[in-house]
């Protein structure tokens, strides 16, 4: 999946992460491989980069919250 521009993520589960606002795909790389999200909404992806940014924010517990709760649709590539 070389054509993915990943943000690299420095967590221990989560090492990248990229969004299309056009498609609303949400893809995130882990440690075990690389999930795509589909339907994500912009201000989803906005907290999760905001997660990212602070260090008092965990990532993995956004993304638990945000999108493994959400119930997006996924694929694993």
């Amino acid at each position: 999946m070389s054509d993915i521009d990943f943000l690299p993520i420095e967590g221990s589960h989560i090492k990248g992460m990229s969004y299309d606002p056009e498609t609303r795909v949400l893809s995130i790389k882990f440690v075990g491989g690389i999930y795509r999200y589909e339907d994500v909404p912009p201000e989803v992806h906005e907290q999760l980069h905001d997660a990212n940014e602070d260090p008092d924010r965990s990532l993995g517990k956004e993304f638990r919250a945000l999108i493994m709760k959400g119930g997006y649709e996924y694929t694993k590539l």
